[in-house]
């Protein structure tokens, strides 16, 4: 015999059934039904955990509720990277047993230091970038010295010029706000809004960075 699968849809949902199956009497997953074992939950390696019994007894309803508060209930370990999972009475103990307590400050050291090599990493990489940074500006230097050694005038002619193109194609708004969030002058503004790609993010982290 075959079984329809098709999904329901614009079905009016029949609230009565509803009510009367959730007022079924139940009793606790967790009760001691099957030799003292809990077969709804498993511990860890997949193991499933003795239950004394949990004796809550109640409607089908009220089940969700319970199980928040259920002390047979079995639970992770709320620790980062801790995999222990036993019963909620059971939690205390696990929490403040010496070798847990060992465990998880060892967990809690590993986890700041993956912090703090993801800040350091960061940082590495916001230096590199002002070391090439100044590279760049140095060389610019250099061969701004050469040129005014070469023609004394291509000074004079270079910042006309510079004062012509700088804003070339760069949003006035854009060189404000790179200007107060940087708390930098307005040609560094556009100097870092050019080397950017006009980027405002980039922009402000090129000048920000530490």
């Amino acid at each position: 015999m075959s079984h329809c699968r098709t999904p329901v849809s614009d079905a009016n949902p029949n609230y009565t059934l509803r009510d009367v199956i959730g007022t079924m009497q139940i009793k606790c997953p967790c009760a001691d039904t099957d030799g003292g074992i809990c077969k709804k939950r498993k511990s860890n390696n997949n193991e499933a955990i003795s239950a004394a019994g949990c004796e809550w007894k109640g409607q089908l309803k009220d089940l969700k509720e319970h199980e928040k508060v259920c002390m047979h209930e079995v639970i992770e370990c709320e620790t980062e990277g801790c995999d222990h999972k036993c019963k909620r009475k059971d939690m205390e103990s696990h929490l403040s047993g010496t070798t847990s307590i060992m465990k998880h400050l060892t967990l809690s050291y590993e986890h700041k230091m993956k912090q703090m090599e993801q800040r350091y990493e960061r940082k590495i990489q916001c230096m590199a970038r002002q070391i090439k940074k100044s590279e760049m500006n140095g060389l610019k230097s250099e061969m701004k010295i050469l040129q005014r050694h070469v023609d004394p005038n291509l000074d004079h002619t270079n910042k006309e010029d510079e004062e012509k193109l700088d804003e070339k194609g760069l949003n006035s708004f854009n060189i404000e706000l790179v200007i107060s969030q940087a708390k930098c002058t307005r040609a560094q503004a556009i100097a870092a809004l050019i080397e950017n790609d006009s980027d405002l993010v980039n922009a402000i982290m090129s000048l920000t960075c530490p």
